[in-house]
């Protein structure tokens, strides 16, 4: 049998979970260890759905064959007889439900008996219609140990992404395991509301407002360049070092004063750009507190002071 998952074939079977034709536990929707079906935050990447195919334990009764189920997202649906030989009618397996989604079966194999299970199938997103229940939990219990995890990582690394947030925790699952727990778009709503309840509360004054100085890009480069108060002035500054050296060989800046970006506790948001083409290339930003000049002359000897720190050399712009 050929098992589809996200249009990838996986031969034989591999990386595909038995599955339980018997009822399921369903999901306390109210609880907290559970998440929301739509999480308005996430991304359309994000929200992808996430479907497979597993085998089911019923024959067929007019092939002898063991059938397959399609799971999207966590619910499980059954596959229906249809007179059309280019799409697969599914129904949901929750009695009373009348969600329905169709695949569509491979080019090439367009005019093939379907009825064998052999053929491969494409989930037509657009077709799945909405249930009026919440998915059954086939994970045995995983889901709930998943939920757990995922409190766990947050209170860690609270300012994570909320993927890297998932994948970290979903690996406490065992991987033959995990195609049975639900993915990012089940999980997202406790992802992000448990993301701000660790977080700090949002700061009244440029006094309040906390850069930690481990804070670092993705490819791990500390990037609080200046963070300091002078003349009861707060200057934050972000740049890696990298884009220092950069920023010290340019011989030109195009300098961006970004007013709405800042608005509310800093006065402008202060971009220092090296021309390119077809892009010119961001290095600095400096989030300031006023737009004078003496501002202006406090933020340039900072930026001085680090390209001789850090580079030993000024920057061949004059300033």
């Amino acid at each position: 049998m050929s098992l589809a998952y996200h249009g990838f074939d996986y031969q034989g079977g591999h990386d595909v979970c038995p599955s339980n034709d018997s009822g399921s536990e369903y999901w306390d929707s109210s609880s907290d260890d559970e998440a929301s079906d739509v999480p308005t935050e996430l991304s359309d990447s994000e929200l992808e759905m996430h479907w497979r195919f597993v085998p089911s334990s019923r024959m067929s009764k007019r092939t002898g064959k063991a059938g397959k189920i399609l799971i999207i997202d966590g619910y499980k649906y059954w596959r229906r007889p249809t007179s059309n030989k280019q799409r697969i009618r599914y129904v949901c397996a929750t009695q009373g439900c009348k969600a329905t989604a169709y695949t569509d079966i491979a080019d090439a194999q367009v005019g093939s008996s379907f009825e064998s299970d052999e053929v491969d199938e494409i989930l037509d997103q657009q077709s799945v219609q909405v249930h009026d229940h919440s998915p059954p939990d086939i994970s045995d219990g995983w889901n709930r140990v998943l939920a757990h995890r995922i409190k766990e990582v947050i209170r860690e690394t609270p300012f994570q992404p909320a993927s890297v947030i998932y994948e970290e925790a979903v690996k406490i699952v065992p991987s033959e395991l995990r195609c049975q727990v639900g993915g990012l778009a089940r999980f997202g709503p406790l992802i992000y509301r448990q993301r701000a309840a660790n977080m700090p509360p949002n700061p009244k004054s440029t006094a309040e407002v906390d850069f930690p100085d481990g804070l670092e890009d993705f490819s791990g480069d500390a990037f609080v360049l200046i963070n300091e108060i002078v003349a009861n002035e707060r200057i934050v500054v972000l740049a890696t070092n990298s884009a220092m050296h950069q920023f010290v060989e340019a011989k030109t800046w195009i300098i961006d004063g970004t007013f709405k970006a800042a608005s509310g506790l800093f006065n402008q948001l202060l971009v220092f750009h090296k021309p390119g083409t077809p892009v010119n290339t961001p290095l600095v930003f400096a989030f300031l507190e006023s737009r004078s000049a003496a501002t202006y002359e406090k933020l340039m000897f900072l930026l001085h002071n680090k390209c001789l720190k850090i580079c030993q050399k000024k920057p061949k712009v004059q300033t």
